[in-house]
Protein backbone atom coordinates (compact mmCIF):
# COMPACT_ATOMS: atom_id res chain seq x y z
CA UNK A 1 0.00 0.00 0.00
CA UNK A 2 1.00 3.60 -0.48
CA UNK A 3 -0.25 5.11 2.83
CA UNK A 4 1.09 8.66 2.28
CA UNK A 5 -0.03 9.87 5.71
CA UNK A 6 1.54 7.02 7.69
CA UNK A 7 4.82 7.74 9.49
CA UNK A 8 7.94 6.01 8.16
CA UNK A 9 10.33 4.08 10.38
CA UNK A 10 14.07 4.61 10.35
CA UNK A 11 14.43 1.16 8.77
CA UNK A 12 11.97 2.02 6.01
CA UNK A 13 13.91 5.24 5.42
CA UNK A 14 17.11 3.21 5.04
CA UNK A 15 15.42 0.81 2.62
CA UNK A 16 14.19 3.73 0.48
CA UNK A 17 17.74 5.04 0.27
CA UNK A 18 19.19 1.62 -0.54
CA UNK A 19 16.60 1.02 -3.24
CA UNK A 20 17.18 4.43 -4.81
CA UNK A 21 20.93 3.77 -4.96
CA UNK A 22 20.57 0.10 -5.98
CA UNK A 23 22.41 -1.01 -2.85
CA UNK A 24 21.83 -4.45 -1.46
CA UNK A 25 23.47 -5.86 1.59
CA UNK A 26 25.27 -9.03 2.43
CA UNK A 27 23.95 -11.44 5.03
CA UNK A 28 27.50 -11.87 6.28
CA UNK A 29 29.52 -9.48 8.40
CA UNK A 30 29.42 -7.68 11.68
CA UNK A 31 26.29 -6.24 13.23
CA UNK A 32 26.23 -2.53 12.31
CA UNK A 33 24.50 -1.26 15.47
CA UNK A 34 24.23 -2.76 18.94
CA UNK A 35 20.40 -2.78 18.90
CA UNK A 36 20.16 -4.60 15.55
CA UNK A 37 20.31 -8.38 15.73
CA UNK A 38 22.09 -10.45 13.06
CA UNK A 39 18.73 -12.03 12.11
CA UNK A 40 16.85 -8.72 11.79
CA UNK A 41 15.45 -8.41 8.27
CA UNK A 42 17.16 -5.06 7.62
CA UNK A 43 20.62 -5.85 9.01
CA UNK A 44 22.24 -6.42 5.57
CA UNK A 45 20.96 -3.06 4.29
CA UNK A 46 22.00 -1.21 7.43
CA UNK A 47 25.45 -2.81 7.23
CA UNK A 48 25.89 -1.75 3.58
CA UNK A 49 24.69 1.81 4.17
CA UNK A 50 26.84 2.25 7.28
CA UNK A 51 29.93 0.95 5.46
CA UNK A 52 29.33 3.60 2.79
CA UNK A 53 28.90 6.25 5.53
CA UNK A 54 25.38 7.06 4.33
CA UNK A 55 23.72 6.42 7.68
CA UNK A 56 24.74 6.74 11.27
CA UNK A 57 23.22 5.86 14.55
CA UNK A 58 22.81 7.52 17.88
CA UNK A 59 25.65 8.35 20.25
CA UNK A 60 24.98 5.22 22.26
CA UNK A 61 25.71 2.96 19.26
CA UNK A 62 22.08 2.19 18.44
CA UNK A 63 20.09 2.77 15.26
CA UNK A 64 16.53 2.28 16.61
CA UNK A 65 15.23 0.91 13.29
CA UNK A 66 11.61 0.63 14.39
CA UNK A 67 11.33 4.21 15.64
CA UNK A 68 9.66 6.73 13.38
CA UNK A 69 12.02 8.82 11.27
CA UNK A 70 11.94 12.58 11.74
CA UNK A 71 12.19 15.24 9.06
CA UNK A 72 15.59 16.15 10.46
CA UNK A 73 16.81 12.57 10.01
CA UNK A 74 15.60 12.56 6.41
CA UNK A 75 17.36 15.88 5.86
CA UNK A 76 20.65 14.46 7.18
CA UNK A 77 20.23 11.44 4.91
CA UNK A 78 19.77 13.65 1.86
CA UNK A 79 22.66 15.87 2.92
CA UNK A 80 24.93 12.83 3.22
CA UNK A 81 23.97 11.86 -0.33
CA UNK A 82 25.02 15.22 -1.69
CA UNK A 83 28.46 14.83 -0.09
CA UNK A 84 29.14 11.54 -1.88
Amino acid sequence: TFAPNRPVTRMEMAVMLANALHISGSRFGSVPFKDVQPTYWGTPILRALKQRKLIGGYGDGTYRPDHYATRAEFAVLIYNLTRR
